[in-house]
């Protein structure tokens, strides 16, 4: 038997904050090949969210389509995602540390709608008064500068991350890569 067919392809072009693939690109990837090493997956936390999910979908694709996914993790598969898990929950704040608008014993804040789009939305957005002569961007997830969007899609993301990383060490696994090499008549080369 032969070699399985072997793709390396370092996180910062399959997923990284350039990359350009989606969901389909994954899947053509991982049937073009048993074998795909991604070195170089860094701890992803909220500003890494984008590819946080394109690596989520990556290894979500991997396992459905059988493949032998070797990453090069810079951080345990439980805790590749600790930075998204804590700003979902609101320990680390979403963008702006998660200061919040307004104070409950001032008065109440002068809002205005301006007809430009803010991190919220893309035809008007509310500002309220802030400290001095400062508008701050009113958000409904009551923090400066976060969409609600945004909260719930790191909170996606994020409940996610228990699933990839039981995947990561599934697709890893000595006897996962050996089952798939039998199935698929390559063999796999001895490392002890």
């Amino acid at each position: 038997a032969g070699g399985g067919r072997c793709l390396w392809a370092p996180f910062s072009w399959l997923c990284g904050q350039e990359a350009v693939l989606g969901p389909a690109d994954f899947r053509a990837i991982m049937r073009a090949f048993d074998v795909v090493a991604v070195p170089g997956v860094p701890a992803l936390g909220f500003q890494e969210r984008n590819e946080a999910r394109r690596f989520i979908t990556a290894v979500d694709v991997a396992y459905e389509e059988g493949v032998v996914l070797l990453a090069g993790l810079q951080a345990h598969p439980d805790a590749l995602f600790a930075g998204l898990a804590e700003t979902a929950s609101g320990r680390a704040g979403v963008r702006g540390g998660g200061a919040q608008v307004g104070d409950a014993s001032a008065a109440p804040p002068v809002a205005r709608v301006l007809r430009q789009g803010g991190s919220s939305s893309s035809s008007a957005t509310t500002f309220v008064a802030g400290p001095g002569d400062e508008q701050v961007e009113w958000s409904a997830t009551g923090r400066i500068g976060a969409s609600l969007g945004e909260a719930t899609g790191v909170a996606d993301t994020a409940f996610a991350h228990s699933r990839t990383a039981s995947r990561l060490m599934e697709l890893a696994g000595a006897d996962y890569a050996a089952s798939l090499a039998a199935e698929r008549g390559f063999r796999l080369p001895s490392f002890g």
